[in-house]
This record gives C-alpha cells, sequence and structure tokens, in this order.
C-alpha cells in the first residue's frame, strides 16, 4: 500500500530521513527521476494542476507526498504489492484519462471551427475563443513536455518504465497535433479577416473613384468665374448629364473589371 504524506510536517520530518545529496537535489530542482544513496528511486515533477509531488520508492515501500487531490485519488486504485510496481501503476492510473481529456480538447476545437466558419463574419469573440484555446494547449503541451522528459529519465534508470515513458512520448505528440490543428484553424480565420478587411477597403476605393469626378465637377463650375455654361438654359440638365454619365460609366468599368 502506498504510504501518503500531505502535512508540511510530516513531509519535513520524512526528507530529513534522506541523504543530503538527495535533498539538495529536491530542493533545486523542479522536475527529476534520480537514485538515493540507498538505491532508492526518486521522482518529483509538478502535477497537472501545478501542484508538487515528490514519490520516494525503496525495497520496502513507495511514499507519496502531495496535495494533489487528482494524484491522491489514484492511491486507492492501486492492488500491486511491490513497491517499484506500485510507482509504475500509480503513475499509469494518474495518466489514464489523458487521452480522452486530448481528444475531447481536439473535438472541442472542431466545434469551434465549424461555428467560427459557418457563414458569420469573422470578429474580435472569434479571436478570442481562439486564444482561450491556445492558452489551454499551451500549458497542456508544457507538461507534458516535462512529463516526458521526466520518464525518459525513469525508463533510463529502470526499464521498468519504458510502457509509461512511451505512454507520455504519445501524449505529447497528441498535443502537438491538436496545437497545430489549432495554428492552422487560427490562420484561416485570420485570412477570413483579411478577406473581410480587403473587401471594406475595396468598397471605399469604389466610392471614393466614383466621387472624385463629381468633385472635380463641383469644384469645377464652384469658382467664382463667368462660365459660358452660366447662361445656357441647359446648363443644370448638362451638368446633371455629365455627373449621372460619370458615375454610370465608373459603375460600369468596376463592372467588367470584376471590382464591383
Amino acid at each position: 500500500m502506498i504510504r501518503l504524506i500531505s502535512s508540511h510536517e510530516e513531509k519535513r520530518d520524512f526528507l530529513k530521513s534522506l541523504d543530503e545529496k538527495s535533498n539538495e537535489k529536491i530542493r533545486a530542482l523542479r522536475e527529476y527521476a534520480f537514485r538515493g544513496i540507498s538505491d532508492e528511486l526518486i521522482l518529483g515533477f509538478r502535477t497537472e494542476d501545478d501542484n508538487s509531488a515528490l514519490i520516494i520508492t525503496s525495497r520496502n515501500e513507495c511514499v507519496l507526498i502531495t496535495e494533489d487531490a487528482k494524484l491522491i485519488e489514484c492511491i486507492s486504485k492501486v492492488n500491486s504489492k511491490d513497491p517499484r510496481d506500485e510507482l509504475l501503476e500509480l503513475m499509469l492510473e494518474y495518466s489514464s484519462d489523458d487521452i480522452y481529456e486530448l481528444e475531447n480538447l481536439e473535438s472541442s476545437i472542431v466545434d469551434m471551427e465549424e461555428e467560427l466558419f459557418g457563414g458569420a463574419r469573422p470578429d474580435k469573440a472569434g479571436l478570442k475563443q481562439i486564444v482561450v484555446r491556445r492558452k489551454e494547449i499551451m500549458f497542456k503541451k508544457q507538461y507534458y513536455e516535462r512529463m516526458e522528459l521526466l520518464t525518459d529519465d525513469l525508463a533510463e534508470l529502470d526499464k521498468t518504465f519504458s510502457y509509461l515513458d512511451k505512454r507520455f512520448d504519445k501524449l505529447y505528440s497528441f498535443i502537438l497535433r491538436v496545437q497545430e490543428y489549432l495554428n492552422h484553424v487560427s490562420e484561416m480565420y485570420q485570412a477570413q479577416i483579411d478577406i473581410e478587411q480587403n473587401n471594406l477597403m475595396k468598397f471605399f476605393t469604389v466610392v471614393t473613384s466614383i466621387f472624385a469626378p463629381l468633385t472635380l465637377i463641383t469644384g469645377w463650375y464652384g469658382m467664382n468665374l463667368k462660365l459660358p455654361e452660366f447662361g445656357w438654359r441647359f446648363g443644370y440638365i448638362y451638368v446633371s448629364v455629365l455627373s449621372l454619365s460619370v458615375v454610370l460609366g465608373l459603375i460600369y468599368v468596376f463592372k467588367k473589371k470584376r471590382i464591383l
């Protein structure tokens, strides 16, 4: 049965029983896997909820020092008698649901993609959803990256943990694929935003191009000069027809060039 230590006083008293060199490594490192002087296997890491966990496995017992609720819950599911097998079973049980959590995360990104590209115009709310998912994936990636390196060291110390090492290798590869998929969705959504902005700029360009000649006509006939057209009784009709012709002509050109 795995022995649980969760209080700071018990932890302090237990660590005093270890050699000074092991204590120095425990204090200095964030993640570690090494053998102590008495050949005990010492494993330390930060859990997915960022709680510290320290596991010391000797020939006689397996000791878990943590306050992580999920890891503590896994103790009751360990049935092995050998301390080394207890450690292996504990870590396998702790990571047993991870693949399903990552699959659910991937499915949520698929649902988000369908929502973002379902016909609605791209906006800041869509970008916010992507940022939230990216942050979630970043934390998971950092966790699995640390655990992959840790289990590599653990497997080198004891080949019994090779299967555990392979599991975290696969989990790390999975989260990398999910991250790549989210990056692809983000790039596509950004492209949609760029297209919307280009269409808006195109609209303003067309409006400016249409009204620029009209502005010229207005400025021309707005000068304080006695132009011949001022005394012509058809002058107003002439200017109106000229302005309308310019507008229709430009619209025809834009249509032909497929700008409109």
